[in-house]
Formats: C-alpha cells, structure tokens, sequence
C-alpha cells in the first residue's frame, strides 16, 4: 500500500462533497467554461495569435500557483488545529513519510489545473498554434514552481500554529520574490547605472519565463518555424535586452534557473523536516 499518510491524502477528495461528487462537478463546468472561451477565440480567428496562448498559460500557471501555496501551507497546521497532529507524530512513522504524504496532498491539488494546462498545449500543438518545445520548457517551469511552493508552504505549516499565519507567510515569499523584488532590483539598476540587473532578476520570474516561452512558440507563424529558427525575445524582459536568444540558450538558463529553485525547495523541505516535531502542542 506504501506510506498509509501518502495513501491517506490520497483518499482525500480534490473538494469535500459525498463521494466526490463536487469534485467532478466542478471540474466538469471548469472544461465546459474552457471549451466555450475556445469556440469563442475560434469564431473571432484570435487562436491562431501568441497573445491568446499566452494568456491562456499565465491564467493557468497563476492559479495553479495559487492553490499550491494555499494547500501545501495548510496540510500540517490544519491538523493542529483539529488536534490530530500530535497523534499522527505518535505512530511509527518517519518524518520523511509524513512530509512526503504532504507534500503529494499538495501536488495532487493542483493536477485539475496541470491538466488543464497540459490539455491545452497538447490541444494547440497538435492543432498547429504551439511549437512542441513549449511543453518541455513549461515542463521545467511547473516543475521548479511546484517544488518550490510546497517546500515553503510545508515549512511554515510546520514553523506556525495557525493556517492564517502559514498561508500569510507563503504568499509574503511569494509577493516579496515576484512582486518587491522586481521593483527593488529595477530600482538599484536605475540608481547604480546597472541596467542589465532588473532583466537579469526578471529571468527568475514564473511569469516572465512563461510569457517569453509561448511568445516565441505560439501561433501558427511560430508553431509552424523550425526548432534553430525559433526567436525568443529578451525585450519582453527588458527593454534595454536587444536581439533574440535560440531555443538551446533559452534551455540552459531555464534548466539552471530552476535547478537553483529545486535545491532552495529541498531545502525548505529539509527545514519542515527539522522542525516537525517542535511546539507540537502550538
């Protein structure tokens, strides 16, 4: 059966309803919703553009985003909360167990989206709108994201009492890394004659990453182009970035992006770890 907390969150329904009945509802009027916004993009010619699919992506990278760091930052405080927690840490099982079960709750919520997000770029590949590079590179920048968000949010679910406090503290990472630091970072080049600063940090943005990936491969001038002709445009990170990149430059400064968010995401697995068996009791 494997680890009983993996088959336990497992068993868990995607939303609380009898027999899972919501869960399948409500994923079933989120295709329907989708599928309608399709024929309406059919019926204006606006799904063959890269503006469309790009779109399309960051609603799903966003929102995926979001559900990640709300359920990996309130699997362990929930059971605090409900006073269960100190009676899971009496059974015989690891640390490493209990974390991991966690950690596949988390993951497991956010698959209605991946899905969806994998559904349309198969949908428009196949339909000759995306290139199929596309989804390897946001293979890499979903795989980063989610390693990343559920390391943290399962480290201050272990460092805090209260899920409030957890689910603040995740999304302050998340603000303070996207959001100030962007702003900092074009700051400091502005003021210290740096100007290659604030598109160097933009790289590391989940949002920018997308943005540049399906500009470049989206619609059907793009999805149509060889994989050595394929431009990806730096100016959508910085004005002051002139040319283009190839697909194997692009490859490289993903792949060593998110190799660098893996390691910080073990790590704040690491901590959770560490911490999970103090202030049992709040």
């Amino acid at each position: 059966m494997g680890p009983p907390v993996v088959w336990k969150e497992l068993r868990a329904p995607f939303i609380q309803g009898i027999d899972n009945r919501n869960s399948y509802i409500g994923l079933s009027m989120a295709i329907v919703a989708l599928v309608l916004t399709y024929i309406a993009g059919a019926v204006t010619n606006s799904l063959d553009a890269d503006f469309t699919h790009v779109a399309y992506v960051m609603l799903f990278v966003f929102i995926g985003a979001l559900i990640n760091i709300v359920f990996s930052a309130t699997r362990i405080t929930t059971e605090k909360e409900s006073q269960s927690w100190s009676l899971l840490l009496t059974t015989p099982l690891s640390d490493r167990d209990i974390l991991l079960g966690k950690a596949i709750s988390a993951f497991r919520r956010c698959l209605p989206i991946w899905g969806l997000l994998a559904g349309h770029l198969v949908l428009f590949t196949l339909a000759g709108y995306i290139h199929p590079v596309a989804s390897f590179h946001l293979l890499v920048v979903v795989a980063w994201l989610t390693c990343f968000l559920t390391g943290a949010g399962l480290y201050f679910s272990a460092r805090f009492a209260r899920t409030t406090s957890a689910v603040v503290a995740t999304f302050a990472l998340a603000v303070g890394l996207w959001v100030v630091g962007p702003t900092l970072a074009g700051l400091i080049g502005v003021m210290g004659g740096k100007n290659d600063l604030f598109a160097m940090y933009m790289w590391t943005h989940p949002a920018v990453q997308t943005g540049i990936i399906v500009g470049a491969t989206a619609g059907s001038q793009n999805a149509g182009t060889s994989l050595r002709s394929l431009d990806y445009r730096p100016m959508a990170v910085s004005r002051s970035a002139h040319g283009s990149l190839r697909v194997g430059t692009v490859t490289y400064v993903l792949l060593g992006i998110a190799a660098g968010y893996i390691l910080v995401g073990l790590l704040f697995f690491w901590r959770a770890k560490c911490r999970l068996r103090r202030r049992v009791f709040g």
